[in-house]
């Protein structure tokens, strides 16, 4: 096929006339060229070069029907990964809602409690930190909950300072484990969905701390700097990176 042999590179003209080719047929699909094949010894002419195209172009259709039932296959199987995904939701939504009723009483509980002790009472030390690990496995429910049921982003001006050191708090107290803020007080508001953020940043924290094994030197960064997206052409854009 000359138009065939015209649309291939030196390499691969050189690469053929070098294990004697003689002709290159063409296996198309649907008008697409598909796949070619490659004959040498002897040159095909007249019937025998008709007959040859025949039946490259019934191996067109049987490679065509062929990756068509590949491709159907893919299909059931995306779907059946579909239903597993949405009885795995339905699951974790349910187990989510067990969890978070007895959390609300025992939070509620830890809150009287500290409400009743005096000032200077080593047990409030004590009873803060409960408080804030019931907190984080909330953050954990509603973050599992999030990513059941995803929701629009809800963008709204966030004070990172206060939310970086909210969520970093319960590491902060952590024994073995030194945390370091390094907060720019230039990059303390944001336009954001503190939710999604408080969600990415905690779960940033547990894999270092998980990474380090409890133990170790985890720093926290809030900075403001040149924003390196294309899509903004402006030189004065700046973006916030934690």
């Amino acid at each position: 096929d000359k138009g065939l042999w015209g649309m291939c590179g030196e390499d691969e003209r050189s690469r053929w006339t070098a294990w004697g080719m003689e002709q290159v047929f063409p296996i198309m699909t649907l008008n697409r060229l598909t796949a070619f094949m490659v004959m040498g010894g002897k040159h095909l002419n007249g019937d025998g070069l008709e007959l040859m195209r025949t039946i490259l172009n019934m191996g067109g259709v049987a490679l065509h029907n062929a990756l068509l039932h590949q491709r159907s296959q893919l299909v059931a199987e995306s779907f059946h990964r579909a239903e597993k995904l949405a009885l795995a939701g339905q699951l974790a939504a349910a187990a989510a809602h067990e969890i978070r009723n007895p959390l609300t009483s025992i939070r509620s509980s830890v809150q009287f409690v500290l409400g009743r002790l005096a000032e200077g009472d080593r047990s409030k030390a004590i009873l803060t930190d409960v408080l804030g690990e019931v907190d984080r496995i909330n953050g954990v429910v509603e973050g599992l909950l999030s990513s059941v049921r995803p929701k629009a982003p809800a963008y709204q001006r966030v004070d990172l300072i206060d939310l970086v050191g909210k969520v970093s708090d319960s590491y902060l107290r952590r024994e073995g484990l030194k945390v370091t803020l390094d907060l720019d007080e230039k990059a303390r508001e944001a336009v954001c969905d503190p939710d999604q953020i408080r969600q990415v940043l905690l779960n940033l924290l547990q894999n270092a701390d998980q990474a380090m094994e409890g133990r170790g030197e985890m720093r926290v960064e809030l900075r403001l700097e040149p924003t390196r997206s294309e899509r903004i052409r402006s030189i004065s854009a700046l973006q916030t990176r934690i």
